[in-house]
């Protein structure tokens, strides 16, 4: 089982989408059945929080601050938690703790919508797109 960190981009998009088989759709509902090993982290956790309850995403998501929470409790009880050592350094200062877990496992793969991500990729680990991930293509 390949080993992945989910960008809070891609939980949002997974939650929000009513199509159940979007690849983000698919990706979150991996991750919360346990059948996607993914690494998560305190700065990870941290912003799924944040943006998950975001006012603006409340309004569109429909969880409630207690279902939010719930849907986090469920992410971490289904992750590797990696308090990581090392300090990323990413094109974008608040992805340096994306590039921080792709050091600590250089062999995980950081699934994400974010353009610049994709684009610039770390030199260590791999970055793709959910689409790209749910396909079975972990080449990018």
């Amino acid at each position: 089982m390949q080993l992945v960190v989910v960008d809070t981009n891609v939980l949002i998009a997974g939650v929000l989408t009513s199509n159940v088989k979007s690849p983000t759709a698919r990706v979150v509902e991996g991750i919360l059945n346990g059948n996607i090993l993914f690494l998560l982290s305190p700065a990870l956790l941290a912003e799924y929080r944040a943006v998950l309850l975001r006012m603006k995403l409340i309004a569109l998501h429909g969880l409630t601050v207690d279902e939010a929470e719930l849907l986090l409790t469920e992410l971490v009880a289904n992750a590797l938690w990696c308090e990581s050592q090392v300090q990323g350094e990413s094109l974008d200062s608040k992805d340096n703790h994306f590039w921080a877990l792709l050091d600590e496992e250089p062999n995980v793969i950081l699934v994400t919508g974010d353009q610049l991500l994709l684009q610039e990729p770390h030199a260590v680990g791999r970055v793709i797109p959910p689409s790209d991930y749910v396909a079975g293509d972990f080449s990018s």
